[in-house]
């Protein structure tokens, strides 16, 4: 028996989606740090005596610039499944994602990253929901009712899942039933293997609903 379904309307992107709290909620990706990078361009500027050492100077910044570029897109953009509340708290930005992430179909097809294999990529994203609900089960996390909630997935180009924002309507679980499907979600989405692939980053997001399992 079918143990998960989705909504068969694909809203499209609005720049705002439920909270935990049923509130919008919008938050931006702002530049992180590595404190260690920090520590070293203060180091660096301690000891070295600028007018005689200029040309190091510069390089030297130049090249923390980079780190640092480079640090702030690992620590951004690696695999994230989390609430969107969790999301705004880590001053990540669902109109940021969006500018990146092209939505997979859209009511105006010029805007949708698949244009004509429509079926396929419902079909695909559905298929999804039902092996999450399965991969629930097999970690014996068992629905006690009909829980309704609220998905926005962000996929790289080749179909790996770089970012999973869900909402369930408030005081449908306990904190315990949250920990664990937050935690089982996280172990989902490492492996995971969208069916479609693209030439550009895509997205989805739809309502859930996700069911009981027959005994």
């Amino acid at each position: 028996m079918k143990h998960l379904k989705s909504s068969h309307t694909f809203p499209e992107k609005s720049g705002q989606v439920p909270d935990n709290s049923g509130q919008a909620v919008l938050a931006d990706i702002e530049q992180q740090f590595n404190p260690a990078l920090v520590i070293s361009l203060s180091v660096a500027s301690k000891f070295t005596t600028p007018k005689k050492n200029q040309k190091t100077m510069r390089t030297m910044r130049k090249f923390i610039a980079i780190l640092t570029a480079l640090s702030f897109s690992f620590l951004s953009y690696g695999q994230k499944a989390m609430t969107f509340s969790e999301a705004n708290e880590q001053n990540i930005k669902i109109s940021s994602l969006d500018s990146q992430y092209q939505s997979g179909i859209h009511a105006d097809t010029s805007l949708a990253v698949f244009k004509t294999n429509i079926d396929e990529y419902i079909a695909g994203y559905q298929k999804l929901l039902q092996d999450l609900g399965q991969y629930l089960k097999e970690n014996n996390f068992l629905w006690d009712k009909p829980t309704n909630g609220f998905n926005r997935i962000y996929f790289d180009k080749n179909g790996k899942i770089d970012f999973f924002l869900y909402s369930f309507s408030p005081n449908q679980l306990t904190i315990e039933q949250e920990k664990r499907f937050a935690e089982i979600l996280r172990k989902f989405i490492l492996n995971y293997q969208f069916p479609l692939t693209a030439n550009t980053n895509f997205s989805q997001c739809s309502p859930v609903t996700y069911m009981p399992w027959d005994k």
